[in-house]
């Protein structure tokens, strides 16, 4: 096992463990795209008439589901290569202190777009994309030239905020590295009041933000709840046509393992209760 033997007694305490799993598992993210990248400028394809997309959202919605998805369909590579953590990952394997975007966005185009359909997609977060603006002038849409967009967002604005501090307080963002931490379950964690009404706060500030200001770059609202209740296939029948893609048998059963636990339904309900709010 890798980075550590064995998972950590106290997650709760000890989120830095947590992450350093996350980043192993996105260094081997970065290493398949390098590959790929290498692989395709190798025979120097024509990229400048991509059909592009992208999807957009606040953290914990299922986006990364829908990116699943898509990926299982041939629709590119979609995962969040605009988030800073990704962005490192790559730079250390190219063996670089920082890439210059136009050589990142390059590199992210030929290492995950779908030559066959001729498609890409990437999947990124409200405040990702503000990040990159404010810290750098970086307008991911300016800069790519989207042709379709996608807001996944959850109607249950309070279980959404938990699994936000959850994973903040634990450092593990998905059930795959917290299999490859030795955890046989999900981690549990304590979330404090605070804790969640900053995660609750954040994520309805960010969404406020992209239904005002990015409104005309989205075409269709996507909700978490309906991927998980059954509209997955209908969903990405309708992306396919969105991208006048070539109609095909689409695979919507997509083997995923949730991280949430029975101790965070408790949790959850004192957390409420605590600070005055319904619990049912």
């Amino acid at each position: 096992m890798s980075p550590e033997a064995g998972p950590p007694t106290n997650i709760a305490e000890n989120p830095a463990v947590g992450m350093r799993w996350t980043m192993d598992l996105l260094h081997r993210y970065a290493l398949r795209l390098v590959v790929a990248a290498e692989k395709a400028a190798a025979v120097a394809p024509d990229i400048s008439k991509v059909k592009k997309y992208f999807i957009l959202s606040t953290p914990r919605t299922g986006s990364t589901l829908l990116g699943l998805a898509l990926e299982r369909n041939g629709y590119g590579w979609p995962v969040e290569w605009f988030n800073p953590l990704y962005m490192q990952q790559v730079a250390r394997v190219l063996g670089v202190a920082q890439l210059p975007f136009h050589d990142y966005l390059k590199t992210v185009i030929l290492g995950t777009y779908n030559p066959a359909l001729n498609v890409f997609g990437v999947n990124f977060h409200v405040q990702q994309y503000q990040l990159l603006q404010r810290q750098y002038g970086i307008d991911l849409f300016s800069q790519i030239g989207f042709d379709r967009g996608y807001f996944v967002q959850r109607r249950n604005k309070v279980k959404q905020a938990y699994s936000y501090a959850k994973s903040l307080k634990t450092g593990f963002w998905s059930r795959e590295s917290e299999i490859e931490a030795g955890y046989r379950e999900s981690v549990d964690a304590e979330v404090t009041p605070a804790e969640f009404a900053r995660a609750l706060s954040e994520n309805l500030d960010a969404e406020d933000y992209a239904r005002r200001e990015l409104a005309d770059r989205i075409d269709r609202d996507i909700a978490f709840d309906d991927l998980i209740g059954g509209k997955l296939g209908e969903t990405l029948a309708l992306i396919q046509a969105d991208l006048g893609l070539p109609p095909q048998a689409l695979e919507s059963a997509i083997p995923t393992e949730r991280q949430s636990t029975a101790f965070d339904e408790v949790q959850l309900h004192r957390l409420l209760a605590n600070i005055g709010l319904p619990t049912s």
